[in-house]
């Protein structure tokens, strides 16, 4: 039993170093020093931030799914879609103009990608089926 869960430590300790750092890592998860408090904000901070882009990325699949299932895009907003599309590119557009690194160009957690893919989608899907 201690080598699994030396084993489970051992992966729980890959992901939060890579998450936020080796050293944070080490104090959190190999110490359990939950006392250092630099550690622990960034932990917290990274953590609020992945919620952030998991919530964002699962927040359009219900409407998805359902124009999918119904084969109607009734009630779907295409100028609202339009205009969602719209600002992901003058964003990037902008950001490009500013000669920004490409990492700054689009936000380093993805979450515009995945906003535009899925605004896309739904676009695609609300274009493909019947308007009434």
């Amino acid at each position: 039993m201690d080598g699994f869960v030396a084993s489970i430590v051992a992966l729980i300790h890959g992901i939060v170093a890579s998450v936020v750092s080796e050293n944070c890592a080490d104090v959190l998860i190999s110490d359990f020093n939950l006392g250092d408090s630099q550690c622990v904000k960034l932990a917290i901070s990274k953590a609020l931030g992945y919620g952030v882009v998991l919530g964002a990325t699962i927040v359009k699949v219900p409407q998805i799914v359902k124009l999918v299932r119904a084969k109607s895009a009734e009630g779907v907003s295409l100028n609202a879609h339009i205009i969602e599309l719209t600002v992901y590119t003058v964003n990037f557009a902008k950001n490009y103009r500013m000669q920004l690194p490409l990492r700054y160009l689009i936000k380093p957690n993805g979450q515009d990608r995945l906003d535009s893919a899925k605004g896309t989608r739904s676009y695609g899907d609300a274009c493909s089926y019947n308007q009434t």
